[in-house]
């Protein structure tokens, strides 16, 4: 029997030398005493070996360097310290955001130099046994998702090649960098990386078999992005129709949230699922966040029956264990033809016990001023807001293991009304009347999110409660419900809407790096809906005549359902991965309209398939199929309910990194088969409006985003979607559409052309940049109450303009303008004669940024 023992011979004076031979030694089991003289000899050479290694790395994080870098950002800065130095960089976070380093002039070590640069950040900095720099995000920021972001597999290999030649001598040579100090630094870091969770775990973006557009919290405030409204002007594909704090229905990839009982778009804030109703979706805010990540597509198998038309998760900013500190964010605009408007957001964080308990505090305080006037009531600007929004996240990490995290927010909101505002700016009261519109919009969300690690394996517990309360008064609009010469029906429809949602999640997946990864859990959820219609009245124009009988109707809507999902992949080698995905969903309903109660149960089985080939360590692409679904609608006064419907999307997908890391771009072809589409219409002979399944539609559809850093301070990028949503087989008993009618609220098209510029002005750091959105017509039409009942959006075009400077460490300034073209179009179909939601008119503002 042989023994084989690789042993490293030194080849030249050790250490001085550093190319290495390899020998095999071959002995019988009998030849114990040569056994042990080599043994003895391996030992010995690892052990020098090691200690050359201790001693260089020790070496290297001892040794002073003479560094003069000026005050800039954090990536210039760090760069900067690695030509300086002599050591390769690594960047293992996504966000490094715009924060001005301190200048260091002398001797420093490296360490010494990184925590100067490094201070007052959530980041850290350290030293690889082979010498290279190390950023990255603290204990307190990672422990938001208790994984450690994992490298592009593609920029691990380079970065293992680069290491190894490092290691052997082959690394970073004085000789090679004979150009201006800050330049080469600059230049040296072509590529970020890039990490999100859509699949719940950490991957590099570039590898992930989705279309996802993922906007990281510098990018949101550049680009001025506090609300929903705001994300979809950003986001192609994604539209959302609503009348400011009144209603929001959100719409992707041509997936229409008409009606029906669930949304049909997934809302997460962290591990919350906070979809609550199709129409009246929660007022999310975009302040203290890591970043927004909009998955587009069916998204069922990890997200639940509310993701077939994709979902939207938004990252909250965890509390930093080590440091104190907060910053404040004043700002004051102006709109052309209205009021003047204040906000003030501000954070604070604060360890309560250092590396293990902290707390941080977020707030949003608004008085957003109106412009649309009533002059029937002698009132102007009567669409002005006052919103109060404070989050409140502590985060427990007792060891290295576990980590809870409790989150409260608190929403409050006292609006006018937004929409049925005419051309000139005005809104006209139905039936005579001089009452102005006024909603109430509050909730409360609670969070207890608790993570282990086990090792190679996470476990994550997430129980949440969600209360919601809005209240509506005196909102009238006007409803086409007869052909002319019949003029539009006035209505005016008071609305008081609770829900309460309780979530739990437990999920247990792999958490090493490795060529088979997986995912395993069960999900619970109760929602309760209350609803009070009324007092309401409908019909013709004129005062309400005496004695009218009011409508009022008492609504009950509750389900009670569960799942258990699993998701896996496996790597075949270097370029392809298969993954599987498998959900199995169970709906118990109930509703009751003050008369009748009915109940019924809703279950489906919702798959999900890819493969992903990577063609070069820079390009990938991908294919996939996935199912989405959505549980049946009970309707009033008895009539059958409305069934279930699902939608199957194929996508095919690259995604790519071209001329050395300086273009990103990715393209999505995606076609569904929606079966039972639910629909909305009036039942004969009632004017009653009840769901039912109109048919089967078909979307096809193409999607792109191209990204070009066309030199160190200036940056292109051009995103857009084309669909085409159309009904393709119209059931025998339904009268709202025919075959060819496209699907409500969905515009053709959507353009975005962004161009951002980074500068540098007395070694200050600043940015100009300026955002185009163009946003096709979308139509709203149900040939079940007649062609009257017909609306078209206009052709919108939003050009916004933002500068910052950052002044100091703690000090900053910003000017911003939106809608600079003063665009008053209608922004959809949804509705008549003139009366519609329109865009804030031109606006100009001025920020100032506190830190401390």
């Amino acid at each position: 029997m042989n023994f084989y023992i690789a042993v490293l011979e030194v080849k030249g004076n050790f250490p001085n030398e550093t190319a290495f031979g390899v020998r095999k030694y071959v002995m019988k089991k009998s030849q114990n005493g040569s056994l042990c003289r080599v043994l003895k000899r391996t030992w010995v050479i690892l052990c020098l070996l090691w200690m050359s290694s201790m001693w260089t790395h020790l070496a290297a994080a001892t040794e002073k360097f003479d560094l003069s870098i000026s005050a800039k950002p954090i990536a210039a800065a760090v760069k900067t310290l690695s030509y300086q130095t002599k050591h390769s960089v690594l960047f293992q976070v996504d966000e490094l955001g715009n924060f001005q380093t301190k200048a260091i002039s002398g001797s420093y070590s490296i360490f010494e130099a990184l925590k100067v640069l490094l201070a007052g950040t959530n980041l850290v900095g350290g030293l690889t046994d082979s010498g290279v720099i190390v950023v990255s995000l603290s204990k307190g920021a990672l422990a938001q998702n208790r994984e450690e972001p994992k490298v592009n597999k593609n920029i691990k290999r380079s970065l293992l090649a680069s290491v190894s030649a490092f290691l052997f001598g082959t690394g970073m040579q004085a000789g090679a960098m004979a150009q201006d100090v800050d330049a080469v630094a600059d230049n040296e870091i072509t590529m970020d990386v890039i990490t999100v969770t859509a699949q719940k775990r950490s991957q590099y973006i570039g590898d992930i078999p989705i279309s996802i557009v993922a906007i990281g919290a510098k990018e949101l405030k550049e680009r001025g992005i506090n609300n929903f409204q705001d994300l979809s002007i950003a986001v192609p594909g994604l539209a959302v129709v609503g009348s400011g704090a009144y209603s929001r229905r959100i719409f992707m990839r041509g997936v229409a949230n008409i009606a029906g009982a669930s949304s049909l778009v997934g809302l997460y804030v962290d591990e919350i699922p906070v979809s609550t109703n199709p129409i009246f979706e929660l007022d999310l805010r975009l302040f203290d966040l890591e970043r927004v990540e909009v998955l587009r597509g069916p998204q069922g198998t990890l997200y639940g029956q509310g993701s077939a038309g994709g979902t939207i998760r938004f990252i909250t900013k965890s509390p930093d264990l080590e440091e104190f500190g907060g910053h404040a964010d004043i700002e004051s605009s102006f709109t052309k033809g209205g009021e003047a408007s204040q906000k003030i957001q501000s954070v604070i964080n604060v360890p309560l016990i250092t590396d293990e308990l902290a707390i941080r505090v977020a707030g949003t305080f608004e008085n957003a001023g109106g412009w649309i006037d009533q002059p029937a009531a002698l009132q102007k600007n009567t669409n002005d807001q006052n919103l109060t929004n404070v989050r409140i996240k502590a985060l427990w990490q007792p060891n290295e293991f576990l980590d809870v995290s409790l989150m409260a927010n608190i929403h409050r909101n006292n609006a006018g009304y937004d929409s049925g505002e005419d051309e000139n700016g005005n809104y006209t009261q139905v039936f005579d009347l001089q009452t102005i519109p006024s909603i109430e919009d509050n909730y409360e969300l609670y969070n207890l999110t608790a993570n282990y690690d086990f090792g190679s394996v996470n476990l994550v517990s997430a129980t949440s409660y969600l209360s919601s309360d809005k209240k509506i008064e005196a909102v009238g609009s006007l409803f086409p419900l007869a052909p002319p010469p019949i003029p539009a029906f006035h209505i005016i429809q008071p609305d008081d809407l609770n829900i309460e949602v309780f979530n739990q999640e437990i999920r247990l997946g792999s958490s090493e790096e490795g060529p088979w990864q997986w995912t395993v859990g069960g999900f619970f959820r109760d929602a309760q809906l209350g609803r009070l219609i009324g007092p309401a009245f409908l019909g013709l124009p004129g005062p309400l005549p005496d004695g009218a009988a009011p409508i009022i109707l008492t609504l009950d809507d509750s389900s009670r359902s569960w799942a258990v999902f699993g998701n896996t992949s496996v790597e075949l080698g270097e370029r392809l991965e298969f993954g599987a995905g498998l959900r199995y969903f169970k709906d118990k309903a109930e509703f009751f309209d003050g008369a009748v109660m009915l109940k019924d149960t809703f279950d489906s089985l919702n798959p999900r398939l890819y493969v992903n080939f990577d063609v070069s360590e820079d390009s990938m692409i991908y294919v996939s199929a996935a199912k989405g679904f959505r549980s049946g609608k009970f309707n009033l006064l008895g009539q059958p309910k409305a069934g279930p419907e699902s939608v199957w999307t194929y996508e095919l997908g690259v995604k790519a990194t071209m001329l050395d890391g300086m273009f990103d771009g990715e393209i999505a072809l995606f076609y569904s088969d929606y079966k039972d589409y639910q629909i909305f219409g009036i039942f004969q002979g009632t004017g009653v409006g009840i769901m039912s399944n109109g048919g089967k539609a078909r979307i096809k559809g193409v999607e792109w985003i191209f990204d070009w850093n066309m030199s160190d301070h200036f940056t292109i990028s051009f995103d857009g979607n084309y669909v085409d949503a159309k009904f393709v087989e119209i059931n025998a008993t339904s009268t709202a559409y025919i075959v060819g009618d496209p699907i409500d609220y969905i515009p053709k098209y959507q353009l975005t052309v962004s161009a951002k510029y980074d500068f540098e002005w007395q070694e200050k750091s600043g940015f100009i940049r300026l955002d185009y959105n163009q946003v096709g017509r979308s139509v709203q039409r149900n040939r079940s109450i007649g062609p009257q009942y017909f609306g078209q959006s206009d052709e919108i075009n939003m050009l916004n303009f933002n500068i910052g400077l950052q002044w100091n460490d703690s000090l900053s300034f910003g000017v911003y303008a939106k809608n600079i073209l003063n665009d008053r179009g209608q922004l959809h179909g949804g509705e008549f004669l003139g009366a519609a939601l329109r865009s804030r008119p031109r606006t100009f503002g001025l920020q100032m940024g506190l830190g401390f």
